[in-house]
């Protein structure tokens, strides 16, 4: 068989794979959302649960760029340099390139008026946050790559991961506009966050702790609560059942090549 034929065969098999694990663990997320059933805090049980209710953090967060205290945060930095001088942050993304992004949460409760749950945020997903708040710098204060890898050494990988806030966040910022010129600047950043007084919407496996409490935790779905049907929709069977076809299309390309590669 033809070396570039396999390779090439290869690569349509690993693509169609890799998108029919992802649309089948959207399916899972998606049907546990559906089949998760609303629960006041004060009646709440073991295993699968939905709650509602606000946010209350005895200590907060402070996102990089809008300085919002907050339970969540995630942030991009974007390079502009390859960018036009007209239009906005997203109208032309093709162009864009991160070039740092991270994000940071803290445990919370949260109280539904019946009684408050903790929230075990490790591995959760965050979802409805795609509004994001993007601000430049007034004077284009940057950081080459250089500079920022150099930063990044003397910070040292484990400080920057306990950190989880980006290596450099110039003291002139102001929010971005479509009256500004794009052209003018380097670099845009931007983040997006969960206030601590937020309304919110927690689907996850409820524990048993020891002092008789509960805690959600097991990787659970964060959204604010006013996005639910916004979630509801970017979690639907639509979208993962487009990304399982585009897998099987691709696992067949894969076998076909190595057929007629034979």
């Amino acid at each position: 068989m033809d070396t570039g034929l396999l390779v090439v065969s290869l690569v349509f098999l690993l693509i169609g794979i890799g998108l029919i694990v992802s649309a089948y663990k959207a399916y899972k997320k998606f049907k546990f959302f559906m089949e998760a059933k609303l629960q006041s805090i004060d009646y709440i049980k073991t295993g699968p649960v939905k709650i509602k209710g606000k946010i209350i953090a005895d200590k907060t967060l402070s996102s990089p760029y809008s300085k919002k205290p907050c339970v969540y945060y995630r942030y991009r930095t974007i390079s502009m340099k390859l960018k036009s001088a007209t239009g906005g942050p997203s109208s032309t993304k093709a162009a864009q390139q991160i070039v740092a992004s991270g994000e940071n949460s803290l445990s919370f409760d949260v109280d539904d008026g019946t009684g408050r749950i903790n929230i075990n945020t490790e591995r959760a997903d965050f979802l409805g946050l795609d509004d994001i708040n993007y601000y430049v710098s007034s004077s284009n204060e940057t950081l080459s790559l250089g500079e920022r890898i150099k930063r990044l050494k003397e910070m040292g990988e484990s400080d920057f991961k306990k950190s989880k806030k980006p290596v450099h966040i110039p003291e002139d910022l102001i929010s971005y506009n479509d009256s500004l010129h794009r052209s003018k600047y380097d670099y845009l950043f931007g983040d997006t966050y969960i206030p601590t007084d937020s309304e919110i919407v927690v689907v996850g496996s409820a524990e048993q702790l020891t002092d008789k409490g509960f805690q959600i935790r097991k990787k659970p779905i964060m959204l604010i609560a006013k996005e639910e049907d916004l979630i509801k929709n970017s979690l639907s069977n639509t979208n993962t059942l487009r990304t399982f076809a585009v897998g099987i299309a691709m696992l067949l390309l894969g076998v076909f090549f190595i057929i007629i590669g034979m």
